[in-house]
């Protein structure tokens, strides 16, 4: 009896102490603001007197938007199963895939996250990448937030239009006509899960450098 009570005093403890030092990181995020997460720089078009183009300017990232509207449903799931599977049943936080994430982790030598695909966007736009608890726990209590500001459709048009898909190319319509020449809305089945393919690791799946992983990873 004396070592169970014992037990659940620590147990208790240790619960208080995590219960605290998650109260203390929420209590130093930063307030959210909406307009980090939709104010994001575009490239710029010059154009002649003739309406013809003469140049491009982008800066350090080359990015055009695409609506939710002009994003193929096919692009949608392909994001969703391969980033976040709930995405539209969750609040902003999926407590299944974190468990997951940990117990996998603890399993295995392969890392695993379980951010969603809100989280993933809070990081993107209002945090670093760093990998500590305080990043994770303020991700998530952003994520809860922005969830109660905007639409599922909404934060999914922000997050397309936000990734890297390497080589400068940011958002899913700079990176269609870079690699496709075409507009978002034309891609084919097979160019969707090519560009759906190089977010993950931008680095190990950029289509100029490693076109052998970009295309197994595609299959």
């Amino acid at each position: 009896k004396l070592m169970l009570i014992t037990i659940l005093v620590l147990g208790f403890i240790m619960a208080g102490a995590v219960f605290g030092v998650a109260r203390a990181f929420i209590s130093t995020a930063p307030d959210l603001d909406v307009t980090e997460i939709s104010d994001v720089s575009l490239s710029s078009y010059i154009y002649d007197s003739e309406g013809e183009l003469i140049t491009m300017y982008s800066g350090v990232q080359n990015r055009m938007w695409a609506s939710i509207d002009e994003i193929p449903d096919n692009l949608k799931n392909a994001f969703i199963a391969t980033e976040d599977a709930r995405f539209y049943s969750h609040g902003g936080v999926d407590i299944k895939r974190i468990v997951g994430s940990f117990i996998s982790n603890l399993t295995s030598s392969n890392i695993q996250g379980g951010s969603t695909i809100t989280q993933q966007l809070i990081k993107n736009r209002m945090l670093t990448s760093e990998r500590s608890y305080k990043r994770k726990i303020q991700e998530a209590y952003l994520a809860l937030q922005l969830e109660s500001k905007y639409t599922k459709d909404q934060i999914l048009e922000f997050y397309i239009n936000n990734v890297c898909f390497a080589n400068a190319k940011y958002g899913i319509e700079s990176a269609s006509r870079a690699y496709f020449s075409k507009g978002t809305s034309e891609l084919n089945l097979a160019e969707v899960a090519f560009l759906c393919s190089i977010p993950n690791r931008p680095e190990t799946y950029n289509p100029l450098e490693h076109y052998d992983n970009t295309i197994k990873r595609k299959d």
